[in-house]
């Protein structure tokens, strides 16, 4: 990790949600880039709130898990979250696909937990969604989960992004070269 640049846990305040506050972030992540284009890696941790019902933190991380793994074990939680061996067989059948021929696509996997999490009343964190849609294929990874006990039981995931596998259209907005 040292050519990473490790981000922390950003808060934005109620009244800027939906404001393009986000947006905003990966401006100025990206102008910090390109003045330091030394960093090849972003690192750090993303929240699933601590009071999503437990159905919803397990769709969530084996989503992550299964469609973001990495190769190799890069970080370990020291408290991990753990969804037990049968549980992760039976979420492993909700992406089993009726009709063969086609081999199911993030997109056509993303739907399904969308639709999954909906009947939960609850939705895909927005930072997944964002880390999860940035890069080329095998340019994000979600390295572990855990639950931290001094942030309201809240549960964190490792996320790694290479920054040269960003997508084309992603660098061209946030790593403009001045």
């Amino acid at each position: 990790f040292e050519q990473g640049l490790e981000l922390g846990r950003s808060f934005v305040q109620p009244k800027y949600w939906g404001k393009r506050s986000l947006e905003y972030l990966w401006y100025g992540i990206g102008a910090f880039l390109t003045k330091h284009p030394q960093y090849r890696y972003l690192f750090g941790p993303v929240t699933i709130s601590g009071q999503l019902p437990m159905q919803a933190k397990e769709l969530l991380v084996h989503f992550y898990q299964t469609q973001f793994a990495p190769r190799e074990q890069l970080a370990t939680s020291h408290s991990p979250f753990i969804i037990s061996n049968s549980r992760r067989l039976e979420l492993n059948t909700i992406y089993d696909r009726t009709d063969s021929s086609k081999t199911p696509t993030y997109s056509d996997n993303f739907k399904i937990l969308k639709r999954l999490l909906a009947e939960l009343g609850v939705a895909v964190p927005t930072l997944f969604k964002q880390y999860s849609e940035l890069c080329e294929p095998d340019g994000v990874k979600f390295l572990d989960f855990g639950i931290d006990a001094e942030f309201s039981d809240c549960l964190d995931g490792v996320v790694l992004v290479v920054l040269h596998k960003l997508l084309p259209k992603k660098r061209a907005k946030y790593l403009k070269m001045t």
